[in-house]
């Protein structure tokens, strides 16, 4: 789900951190592990209405999705937590049904799936909004009947020991940027993900050319206008359609810095056009590829990305500073 250096580097899981990725036709397509086999992506496109190909993939993880005219997707992997325990923790706003006769579990909105197998827990995880016209919950449940029916076929890792569930891994973060988010959206309350820049630093991949050339882009630019790494924070949150991602320069002045810092996270969108707007008394950049729009918007030393859609797109940017 709307992906934020953790937009540039893939730091994080949404939205607006996929648009980051590669269009078609800018760089070769990575060869699909053999996980991918789980699903096909013409079956991702029946379901979910839109043109997915296989964007990434690992020994237990496959995305299929269309990151250049819908920002839409899901994701599929195995995850080796005990589901009993791990279902009910994450997906607290849900309710356990069947899938392909396993027993599952499945948020209210259809955002994320988990299944009990013997392969261990199958996660679908939607990757931005359903289109309008897609139920979420009908589309994850048939992806996921299908994918739990080729699972025992495809070649896993040794699986790792269980370890007994304790807290999820948790950051320092920057509370002060977390503070300027909007406690909830739509009368949920938003889950808040936030790194600082050692944080950030740790979890760039230097040995990926691409998360190398973009780290280098970033810190000329922050170098640019006298800012440097040590100064920079990110935070992510998502709502029921979309993402939240802010970008802290610690003392920056975002309007100036702004412009500088944009391209980097717009680089891969297809001919984006930009526009500005008024939404919810803020005067907004709207950065549009195809039938999609990213909105940017500046605040003293913190430049706010926004992927959603209203009514949630009009209370985000009411909330925001």
């Amino acid at each position: 789900m709307l992906v934020t250096l953790g937009t540039a580097l893939s730091l994080s899981v949404s939205p607006v951190a996929h648009a980051q990725s590669p269009t078609p036709g800018d760089t070769p397509t990575p060869t699909p592990s053999p996980f991918c086999a789980v699903l096909t992506p013409a079956e991702v496109k029946a379901a979910l209405k839109i043109d997915a190909t296989i964007q990434d993939s690992s020994d237990t993880d496959c995305t299929y999705a269309d990151y250049v005219t819908a920002f839409v997707g899901v994701d599929v992997r195995v995850e080796t937590e005990d589901y009993a325990t791990i279902a009910p923790l994450i997906i607290t706003d849900g309710k356990d049904i069947q899938v392909a006769g396993r027993n599952a579990r499945i948020e209210t909105d259809g955002a994320l799936l988990y299944v009990d197998t013997d392969q261990g827990v199958l996660a679908l995880q939607l990757v931005g909004s359903a289109p309008t016209g897609v139920d979420a919950a009908t589309a994850m449940e048939s992806l996921g009947a299908t994918a739990v029916g080729r699972l025992a076929s495809i070649p896993l890792p040794t699986p790792v020991p269980q370890i007994t569930p304790g807290p999820a891994p948790s950051f320092i973060g920057d509370a002060d940027l977390v503070a300027l988010f909007p406690k909830t959206i739509a009368g949920k309350p938003l889950q808040i993900e936030s790194r600082n820049s050692d944080e950030v630093l740790a979890s760039i991949d230097t040995t990926d050319e691409s998360q190398a050339q973009t780290l280098q882009t970033l810190t000329t630019a922050l170098g640019s206008q006298g800012k440097s790494m040590a100064d920079l924070s990110v935070a992510t949150a998502f709502s029921a359609s979309g993402g939240i991602e802010a970008l802290r320069v610690k003392g920056a002045d975002m309007s100036q810095l702004g412009p500088v810092l944009l391209p980097i996270f717009l680089g891969s969108m297809s001919e984006p056009l930009q526009s500005s707007a008024q939404i919810g008394g803020k005067t907004v950049t709207v950065i549009t590829s195809g039938e999609n729009s990213i909105y940017a918007y500046p605040k003293n030393d913190v430049l706010w990305l926004v992927f959603a859609t209203d009514p949630d797109l009009t209370e985000i940017f009411t909330n925001l500073p």
